[in-house]
């Protein structure tokens, strides 16, 4: 059974009439933290799916099945029968853009032209059903309208900015050639690799890593191995290992606050470490990076 203008229930949406676009039928957001399926549906606009957290499958009845990971985005024409899979992972976060088959003449902000409508749906058509990469510039412009259109009342401001932003964002998808996006495990990993990044002061588990990135622990930590060529504890403790270094070559941190900042709580282990990947104590990689920085005035 197929279902049309299917909205999963946990999607918000703002419309293109609310804000005033010609071009746009509505925006949607979904935030998932639970695994789940939807079923098989249609829309009657082309969607432009993108992908800003997690990793999402799709199916689709004459096409090969799509794994969208963060940070890509998927061209679905309209009545292209297709569905969430089963192997979603969470926490996922998506937005979607519905566009109208043609350019509404009411559109009160547009700011394309019936021809420059038709030749930038024409571009998309032209990668669907294939995941291309976001635009860096793009990135940030999609997380802040997925936060927009979560909005449970939002202001004249608010929805003047989503309109502005959904535009840019529309255009920067739609023009230019976009290459495709590395399989679906790299980009995976690479996000892996960025929370770690991210939280590496942190008191960090490895079980937190492997609940945020949704696989069985045994599966991530192939994964994780065959990207980096070391385990997540190992590619952590290096990257504290640089972090620290980095602190001691300023001159302005003591060697036990710095050990600390970078989140090593134990300071038998951190020397140890240490050791083994400068060759050297702290204290001596220390007055080398001094000497070193002294010699170069």
């Amino acid at each position: 059974m197929t279902t049309t203008h299917y909205l999963h229930p946990s999607a918000k949406a703002l419309t293109g009439a609310r804000l005033g676009l010609g071009w746009l039928d509505r925006l949607e957001a979904l935030g998932i933290t639970k695994a789940s399926a939807a079923p098989r549906h249609t829309h009657e606009s082309m969607e432009i799916l993108c992908c800003l957290k997690g990793v999402i499958g799709y199916a689709f009845d004459r096409w090969p099945s799509v794994t969208m990971t963060a940070g890509c985005f998927l061209v679905v024409p309209e009545d292209a029968g297709h569905r969430i899979t089963s192997g979603l992972e969470s926490p996922s976060l998506r937005m979607s853009f519905f566009l109208r088959p043609t350019l509404a003449e009411d559109g009160r902000f547009n700011l394309f032209t019936a021809a420059d409508f038709r030749e930038l749906c024409a571009n998309l058509l032209k990668k669907r059903f294939t995941p291309q990469s976001i635009p860096n510039e793009v990135r940030g412009v999609l997380a802040r309208l997925a936060d927009l259109i979560q909005t449970a009342n939002p202001s004249s401001d608010e929805i003047t900015e989503a309109r502005v932003l959904s535009t840019f964002a529309f255009h920067a998808l739609a023009s230019g050639r976009r290459a495709p996006v590395p399989k679906a495990e790299t980009r995976l990993m690479d996000e892996a690799v960025k929370w770690l990044e991210a939280h590496y002061a942190e008191k960090v588990t490895l079980a937190q890593l492997v609940a945020y990135m949704g696989y069985s622990r045994s599966r991530f930590f192939n994964l994780f191995r065959e990207h980096t060529g070391l385990s997540p504890l190992d590619w952590l403790n290096r990257h504290r290992i640089r972090m620290v270094q980095k602190l001691l070559a300023t001159g302005d941190t003591t060697i036990t606050e710095a050990a600390h900042q970078v989140g090593f709580s134990e300071l038998p282990f951190f020397f140890r470490l240490f050791r083994r990947h400068a060759g050297c104590s702290p204290a001596t990689y220390r007055r080398q990076s001094i000497a070193s920085s002294v010699a170069s005035l």
